[in-house]
Order: structure tokens, then C-alpha cells, then sequence
């Protein structure tokens, strides 16, 4: 499965899913539909001093679940692999590090990706672009003051 990264510089972090916050040089991590991704195929992870606990931000970017061109006649637009939604959807709420998942406005995809997301406290961010949607994470990023970044993610985006 192909992963893609982009690079976050954020200012504050806690950590997801445990009591005490992260440990230093921990890694927390935020899904990102492939749309906004912009095509790369590597997964980095960059650390960011914060304080004096220096954590990992990752920013993983999913497989593309809109699969063949659609034709005009039909309604255009891309079809959308139902199995390839959830699958995305459950990875991210399989990993205890995800803050955040990132996507796109489309509705075909977030009716099957809002419930599992909200089920696990994932806060699902929706943008247009990908400058977008680093923007305002980054921006929830350097205002959280917990030791749970997952649901201050989450409560900025009244979720």
C-alpha cells in the first residue's frame, strides 16, 4: 500500500489516548484523503520541538478510494470504492497515535467515513486543499494546551 507524507511544523503538542500525554519523541499522526495529498509516495515524519519535549508529527496520506472516470452521460465524476473508504477510515482509527483525518468535501465519502471516524474520537477536518487543511491543523496544533491532542483536535472542530 502506497503512503505518502507531508511535512507539518506545529507548535504545542500532547499526546492521543494516553493519560500522562507523550512521551518525548513521540510520534502522533494525522490521516489525509488522497486528494489532498498531491501525489507522493514516501512517508515522512519531522520533529518538532515543543518546550522541552520534542515530538513527531506524521502526516499519512491514504490510497485513493475514487477509482475509474465516470462517463458523462452517467453523471460524471469518479466512481467511489465503498470497501476502499472504510478500509482508509478503520486505519486510521486502528493507529492510537491518529489526532486527525483530512479530507475532502465529498459527501459520497464522508457518509461512510463520519461514523467510524467519530465512533473512534477522531476529529475529521474538511477541506478543499491540501494548504487548507495543514493551515487549520496547525492552527488547532499551536493552540491546544492538554495532554490530549486527539480531543482537542476534535472540540476546535466542534465535533
Amino acid at each position: 500500500m502506497a503512503l505518502c507524507a507531508l511535512v507539518l511544523v506545529a507548535v504545542g503538542a500532547a499526546g492521543c489516548g494516553e493519560e500522562e500525554g507523550v512521551a518525548d519523541g513521540a510520534v502522533v499522526t494525522a490521516y489525509v484523503e488522497a486528494p489532498l495529498c498531491g501525489g507522493g509516495t514516501d512517508d515522512v515524519s519531522v520533529s518538532v520541538p515543543e518546550g522541552d519535549e520534542p515530538f513527531d508529527v506524521r502526516v499519512v496520506c491514504l490510497p485513493d478510494a475514487r477509482g475509474t472516470e465516470l462517463s458523462q452521460g452517467v453523471g460524471g465524476g469518479r466512481q467511489i470504492d465503498l470497501a476502499a473508504v472504510g478500509a482508509n477510515a478503520r486505519r486510521a482509527t486502528e493507529d492510537s497515535s491518529a489526532i486527525a483525518y483530512l479530507q475532502t468535501g465529498d459527501p459520497a465519502i464522508s457518509r461512510f467515513t463520519r461514523p467510524i471516524l467519530e465512533a473512534a474520537g477522531i476529529g475529521i477536518l474538511t477541506a478543499d486543499t491540501r494548504r487548507e487543511a495543514m493551515r487549520r491543523l496547525l492552527a488547532i496544533l499551536a493552540e491546544s494546551d492538554s495532554d490530549d491532542l486527539r480531543a482537542d483536535v476534535r472540540d476546535a472542530l466542534g465535533q
